[in-house]
């Protein structure tokens, strides 16, 4: 199966036009952190339109550490930039969920966001991992740490569909489990296991990194490789590709993986 793949987007709308054009034929995958732009001056309006751009299409999208505080459950809260706002009846008008949200505790950017990630989850159309064709398409990858974390999972197959079924699964586990972790932000509300693990070098107290938070750089494990993986998260200089693994997380311009041709494609700018 062909797919195009694109890391971090952070509410550059230009960006995700650009993805959006390239090769509609094809599958598209966003490796989530759909919002919260890093540039203050970016309005919420663009970021906004970046994830209503992706919901209305048949891209599929994963959940990234920058997604799931925008959740009811959100297993930790500080990593939204967005207070509150001053017209609700805009965004209150027809909207069921954002109207008794509004009731209990006015509206934010915060609860906006909330609401379009709530569409995303009763579609089906984000996950915490994605499969395409040989390819498993997580937002910061797996590492050798998580492997031996959760021996039960499928990872000698090498089958990333049933690799992909089943973190999806574990997923939902530990998403339901009220959270009793440790950590720099203690006001996450659920997502107790692996998955959800903030290493120390990230500001969290855990000793590895989950399939948000995990970083080989920073804390020195390896990347999995009895299975061909495609994430972002950790920014690098340029395309990365290893053995067995992809980082599309890109400083400079616009990237995409194409599945088909193996290949990095840059779009701009």
């Amino acid at each position: 199966m062909m797919a195009i793949v694109i890391g971090d987007i952070h509410g550059d709308l230009a960006m995700v036009e650009a993805f959006h054009a390239y090769k509609p034929e094809a599958e598209h995958v966003a490796l989530g952190d759909i919002v919260d732009s890093r540039d203050p001056k970016v309005p919420f309006e663009d970021e906004l339109a970046c994830l209503d751009l992706l919901l209305d299409s048949e891209c599929v999208f994963v959940w990234g550490n920058h997604c799931l505080p925008y959740t009811p459950e959100r297993p930790w809260s500080s990593f939204t930039r967005h207070g509150h706002i001053f017209n609700p009846d805009r965004w209150v008008r027809g909207n069921e969920y954002l109207a008794r949200t509004y009731e209990t505790r006015g509206l934010e950017y915060r609860d906006i966001f909330e609401a379009r990630y709530h569409i995303a989850r009763k579609k089906g159309q984000i996950k915490a991992a994605h499969a395409v064709g040989d390819w498993l398409c997580t937002h910061a990858g797996v590492s050798t740490a998580l492997t031996a974390a959760l021996p039960s999972a499928p990872w000698g197959s090498g089958d990333s569909s049933a690799i992909a079924s089943w973190i999806c699964e574990e997923f939902e586990r530990e998403f339901a489990v009220k959270r009793v972790r440790r950590s720099a932000d203690p006001s996450g509300l659920f997502g107790e296991g692996p998955l959800f693990n903030i290493a120390t070098t990230r500001g969290g107290s855990d000793p590895f990194g989950g399939i948000f938070w995990f970083d080989s750089r920073r804390e020195g494990l390896n990347t999995d490789p009895r299975f061909k993986q495609i994430f972002g998260h950790t920014m690098t200089e340029g395309p990365m590709r290893k053995l067995n693994h992809v980082n599309i997380h890109i400083e400079d311009g616009w990237w995409v993986f194409d599945t088909e041709s193996e290949e990095f494609v840059r779009l701009g700018p």
